[in-house]
């Protein structure tokens, strides 16, 4: 730190500090005098909690480690900025605490630490901090109380948008997606074509066999292409569907978005999605309000249904429709096939990885992923291409956007570890709740004590 530097955050603190002794003594004519005045001086008191649904909770941790951070972990390590933020704050409390008993006392060790976040006032530490004695074993414990204040908030100006933009909606489609590609083209029909939505259907069917038939009968995509021709034949005047066949084994995301991006234009609007999904119009209003070109994308986090058979059993049907229960599913927060971003903001980010993924320039020549994936070495998902741009990410619960249950393969050799580690913790949450999964071990044992039994 400069010189220069040294003496502004000095003088700022001599600023602070006397506008705090200004309010201080402004206090003692406030109803309750000093005594009810909130700490710190100057930060705006704790929310009170209205009902016990309300209460914010307090995370433990320790200079290594949090315990409980979230509903799904019981310990996780302290990484990135979660580790600077408890190294700082323990650095400041051993700061305060050496000024007042560093004649007698040393600094010893962390006892306890607690954490909450309050959207108020900011991020409140609870320290229980022991001090070791200068020239003997004697150890003194104290409880510091520190507090992070919100500061520097601003209004950030953001471009103008509006519902009117047209969606480009983007489907992949695999032979696995077949069981679900009607029902997803008769959500499309019910939201857009009916609806005289402003949206565009592209769906690109993968042939990854060389000898797959890509039209005629052998075509394993024939009635999804005749339901398609039925729906154009239907709303002659206001039907926008296409199609595309890509025949490649197992191409990348960026192979399959290469071809799609050379049939729009650059200030299209797309939104990638799966054949999983139940297709509504507050989706794609929510995809034309927070995707900005040249400036943001948007990574919904969307609910998820949890695996028929743990949830309805073997004896009963899905419902039509997936309603939020905490039951049925749970909201994803690991997901990221779902996208909304403009054309040419995916055409600039996609030069990041050019050399590494070649960008497809014909759509009769894209490679196979699984020759890339063992020759190369793992690339990232289009979420962390994004990431590595000059774009804002915008991630955010999405209700409207629910998806059917699709078991989640995970693979090692074509993903970056931080993907696949997202990977396998969502294959892990995507089974059943924790009631749920627990009956149906506790069913299982009692199965077979009872077989135990008859023998």
């Amino acid at each position: 730190m400069s010189y220069r530097e040294n003496g502004t955050k000095e003088k700022q603190i001599r600023m602070i500090a006397e506008l705090q002794k200004q309010i201080m003594n402004v206090s003692r004519l406030a109803p309750g005098g000093q005594a009810g005045f909130p700490w710190p001086v100057g930060v705006r008191e704790p929310s009170s909690p209205k009902t016990r649904f309300d209460v914010i909770r307090y995370d433990y941790f320790t200079e290594t480690h949090v315990y409980l951070g979230t509903d799904h972990s019981n310990i996780a390590e302290l990484r990135g900025a979660d580790k600077e933020d408890v190294d700082d704050i323990i650095r400041v409390a051993k700061e305060k605490l050496l000024q007042k008993y560093g004649k007698k006392y040393v600094f010893g060790r962390l006892v306890n630490g607690y954490r909450r976040f309050d959207a108020t006032r900011g991020m409140e530490y609870l320290l229980d901090v022991a001090l070791r004695e200068r020239d003997g074993d004697y150890e003194l414990h104290r409880r510091v109380r520190l507090v992070r204040p919100l500061s520097h908030v601003e209004i950030v100006p953001m471009p103008y948008v509006t519902e009117n933009t047209r969606v480009a909606v983007v489907l992949a489609a695999r032979r696995s997606d077949r069981p679900r590609l009607a029902a997803f083209l008769r959500h499309y029909e019910r939201t857009a074509l009916a609806a005289g939505d402003n949206s565009v259907l592209m769906a690109v069917f993968v042939y990854e066999h060389a000898g797959d038939a890509t039209a005629g009968d052998d075509d394993a995509f024939a009635e999804v292409k005749a339901l398609v021709a039925a729906m154009e034949r239907k709303y002659k005047d206001g039907a926008k569907i296409a199609w595309m066949n890509v025949r490649a084994r197992e191409p990348s995301e960026f192979h399959l978005l290469d071809v799609v991006s050379k049939k729009f234009q650059p200030e299209a609007l797309l939104l990638r999605t799966t054949a999983d999904i139940e297709l509504n119009p507050e989706l794609l209003n929510r995809c034309r309000m927070n995707a900005i070109l040249r400036w943001q994308v948007f990574f919904p986090m969307g609910f998820y249904e949890y695996k028929p058979s743990v949830v309805y059993g073997t004896d009963v049907a899905p419902p039509e429709t997936l309603d939020i229960n905490r039951v049925h599913g749970h909201f994803d927060r690991d997901a990221y096939e779902h996208a909304c971003f403009y054309n040419g903001d995916y055409a600039e980010t996609r030069k990041i990885i050019a050399d590494a993924i070649p960008i497809v320039t014909d759509v009769k020549k894209v490679p196979d992923g699984v020759a890339r994936a063992a020759a190369a070495t793992p690339t990232p998902d289009l979420y962390e291409l994004f990431l590595r741009s000059r774009l804002h990410v915008f991630r955010a619960v999405e209700p409207a956007l629910r998806s059917r249950y699709r078991a989640v393969v995970c693979d090692a050799h074509a993903q970056e570890e931080a993907a696949y580690r997202r990977c396998l913790a969502r294959r892990g949450e995507a089974l059943g709740s924790r009631s749920q999964l627990a009956k149906l071990i506790l069913d299982a044992q009692a199965d077979e004590k009872g077989q135990e039994d008859q023998v």
